[in-house]
């Protein structure tokens, strides 16, 4: 088959093998693909929202419910709110963390109690991968019922299990612009009696590592999440940098 061909097409599979075929230029890979906003509802406040990758919306809001009620059920997320406002509607606030650690937090809790009253915490940050790591889904569903729930939401290019109860769906390209919402729509899903928890992973797929690396506050990103995996071991930040520069051949 024509390599040209090929270097135009994405999210190609042979049979559990991701297939990468490279572009003739960084530049062909740039002019097909682009990064959505950080924040992904164009309907959100933009103006007031600052920081988009630390901020959380919660909805159903009574007026009834306070900001000190809110710090107090909030307290399990290990930091303080920093910002605080209300949406074009009463029902709906945005809550910005002091730090990342504890908005993720919050969105894995799916929702919180107050006076008596189920408030739903949803992400609204677009995340920088179309992977997500989905785990709590326990033993009972089936591989062809997870698929297929994956499915209904998204186009999945493929799954890969990352140990006991823990799966990375792949989803195809396309689907960057619309990973927020299926995102939000399958962490804290019930299935079979578990409450799905739905995350990006740690994961770039080629095409959208290349694009990321190429926009200097998208690399800060990928490097920082490389830091987090490597924590634990005896990498240290300059010989990332120096993988990453060998590899791309870039400077940083």
């Amino acid at each position: 088959m024509d390599r040209r061909k090929l270097s135009g097409k994405t999210d190609l599979v042979i049979g559990n093998s991701d297939v990468v075929v490279e572009a003739t230029s960084l530049e062909d890979v740039l002019n097909k693909v682009s990064i959505p906003n950080v924040i992904g509802d164009s309907e959100l406040p933009v103006a007031l929202i600052k920081n988009p990758t630390r901020t959380v919306m919660i909805k159903h809001l009574t007026h009834d419910i306070s900001l000190h009620h809110l710090k107090g059920a909030l307290a399990f997320c290990g930091s303080g709110i920093s910002s605080f406002f209300l949406g074009s509607s009463s029902s709906v606030a945005f809550v910005e963390f002091e730090t990342e650690d504890a908005k993720e937090t919050a969105i894995a809790a799916c929702s919180i109690n107050v006076e008596g009253k189920q408030l739903s915490i949803l992400r609204i940050d677009v995340p920088r991968t179309t992977v997500i790591r989905i785990s709590n889904f326990g033993g009972t569903v089936s591989k062809k019922k997870f698929q297929s729930i994956c499915n209904s939401h998204g186009q999945v290019k493929q799954m890969k299990g990352r140990g006991m109860d823990i799966v990375d769906v792949h989803f195809k390209l396309a689907e960057w612009p619309n990973m927020l919402t299926i995102l939000n729509s399958l962490n804290g899903m019930e299935v079979d009696g578990n409450r799905w928890l739905a995350q990006p992973a740690p994961v770039f797929p080629h095409e959208v590592l290349h694009v990321l690396w190429s926009r200097p506050d998208e690399r800060i990103h990928v490097i920082s999440v490389l830091r987090r995996l490597l924590q634990n071991t005896e990498l240290i930040s300059p010989e990332i940098t120096f993988l990453a520069n060998k590899y791309y051949r870039d400077i940083l």
